[in-house]
């Protein structure tokens, strides 16, 4: 199985550990990543509140690279997956808007037809890779961890194939690899997404999420978004509530039997559980 694969910022910085532990996963279960070269930032976070137009060229700038390789284009960040594919249905809704954009990629020789599918990492482990194969590579599993699923808002809204208010790709892989599924009302609110709201509107968001998280006896968050794990995780001591959160690459990575120093520093946090 071949992907272009778009990192976006986070997973070059501050969350080096998501990547480390997808691409980890991603050698055991046979999938081949193609990284976009020369890939810029998507413009997910501000730039479509300063300028749409800005917003659409660096979205459409990776949309362009992503092309030429001719296969589906996978990210592993909500907000990356948001911004790719609001570009992506805009401009070929609006074809006039979509000349004018190649008119500016073509000084720099890009041109997009519009031919790109964007996905979630997520989507493509439970729907390309499938149960049966994922069990056949399973070395350890993750039995007795109790888990709640947290999608974040961006993921199932507004694009995706999944239920926008209640997905289940999360606690599909997470059954897979033996988790206790624990029900969690609260999967696809949004936690305020680095602080792009008002400071104390975002920290009640983030607040009501622990809480319900703390409240259900789960070990762990699992989340698919670098955005939403920063936000959960950088809080707690000013909430005052304290909830291990990991990426569900790194409970994939560990039940795959990778080394656990390879899929980055939170997979520690549950290291008393694992087995």
């Amino acid at each position: 199985m071949k992907y272009t694969y778009y990192p976006g910022c986070s997973l070059k910085s501050t969350e080096i550990g998501y990547e480390d532990s997808l691409k980890s996963s991603c050698e055991v279960l046979g999938i081949e990543l193609k990284e976009v070269l020369d890939w810029n930032c998507c413009g997910a976070t501000i730039f479509p509140k300063l300028s749409y137009k800005s917003y659409l060229l660096l979205s459409t700038r990776n949309l362009a690279l992503a092309e030429i390789y001719g296969e589906d284009l996978v990210t592993a960040c909500n907000g990356c997956l948001n911004a790719l594919n609001r570009a992506n249905f805009y401009l070929q809704d609006n074809k006039n808007v979509l000349e004018k954009i190649n008119g500016v990629l073509e000084k720099v020789g890009l041109n997009y037809h519009g031919k790109i599918k964007v996905r979630h990492f997520l989507e493509v482990i439970v729907k390309d890779v499938g149960e049966k194969s994922i069990k056949e590579k399973i070395k350890k599993g993750i039995h007795g961890i109790k888990v709640v699923s947290y999608y974040g808002c961006l993921y199932s809204r507004p694009f995706s194939s999944e239920d926008p208010q209640n997905p289940y790709y999360l606690e599909t892989l997470l059954k897979i690899l033996g988790a206790e599924i624990i029900d969690f009302p609260s999967k696809t609110n949004c936690c305020g997404g680095i602080l792009t709201i008002s400071e104390e509107n975002c920290l009640k968001l983030i607040k009501d999420i622990l809480e319900e998280a703390q409240k259900s006896k789960a070990d762990c968050i699992v989340t698919i978004c670098p955005l939403c794990h920063i936000n959960l995780q950088l809080y707690q001591k000013r909430i005052k509530i304290f909830m291990p959160i990991v990426y569900f690459t790194q409970l994939l990575g560990y039940s795959l039997g990778i080394e656990i120093s390879k899929l980055g520093k939170d997979i520690f946090s549950l290291k008393g559980l694992l087995k």
